[in-house]
């Protein structure tokens, strides 16, 4: 695809782990919104598409925000993809990447609602985990997107004030399922759901759904399920114990 330094486009639908796509002869993918003109200066092409920064927004959507953090948008902290759009759109975003991608790839039509969980303040400081750049002058950093580049930062609002950085050892977390308390012994460097009210959420919805249904026989054994620090399989067996 042949492109211009900059250009003036017209954005589309979102895409997974995109600010947002429009096209000429291929997607032009750029921080911005679905119905938005723009103009966009291109930072990398690729055979088929190429990344773009919407420096100048000519037609804004009605869904469009000032950004609550001041590092978020070009050149910024690469961390956050959607601050400039309200958060009911971000999540509308979301489950439609989520929906079009069951359909493309499992033939599955199936409406996926993104709900907010408890655990933030508005879309804020609800991450409990942080992986920052220590700077030679005392301060610290995070990177831009898709780049080496450090931004130096006083402050990140995704973050709570207590979100932990990789250490070594173990370190304790606790879930809370049906008012029972079940405690982890965590790698200080390995993964754990990020956001305060993931792993209580999880632990829901697969109690949940392991429940016995209709045309579904009772005594279901645990699923073996490869991921990291699962954070179910204790409240599971106290179920079954129970």
């Amino acid at each position: 695809m042949s492109v211009k330094r900059s250009t003036s486009k017209s954005a589309r639908s979102p895409t997974a782990g995109i600010r947002g796509q429009a096209r000429r002869s291929g997607p032009l993918r750029a921080s911005c919104a679905a119905g938005e003109l723009v103009k966009a200066k291109i930072t990398r092409t690729r055979k088929r598409h190429a990344f773009a920064d919407a420096v100048t927004i000519l037609r804004a959507a009605p869904e469009r925000v000032v950004a609550p953090c001041k590092y978020a948008g070009p050149g910024g902290c690469g961390g956050c993809d959607f601050q400039h759009v309200e958060l009911e759109t971000q999540r509308a975003f979301k489950q439609q990447v989520i929906e079009e991608q069951l359909q493309r790839l499992a033939g599955i039509d199936l409406r996926v609602p993104v709900v907010a969980i408890p655990g933030d303040g508005a879309g804020l400081r609800w991450r409990t985990r942080m992986r920052y750049v220590e700077l030679p002058d005392g301060g610290r950093g995070l990177r831009q997107y898709h780049s080496h580049q450090v931004v130096e930062i006083d402050d990140c609002l995704i973050a709570r004030s207590d979100a932990r950085e990789p250490t070594k050892g173990t370190v304790r977390e606790t879930v809370t399922h049906d008012d029972v308390k079940h405690e982890f012994r965590v790698d200080g460097r390995g993964f754990w759901q990020v956001h305060r009210g993931a792993p209580t959420a999880l632990v829901a919805a697969v109690i949940e759904g392991a429940q016995p249904k209709p045309g579904r026989p009772a005594g279901i054994s645990m699923p073996e399920w490869d991921c990291s620090v699962p954070s179910w399989p204790m409240p599971w067996a106290w179920m079954d114990s129970s």
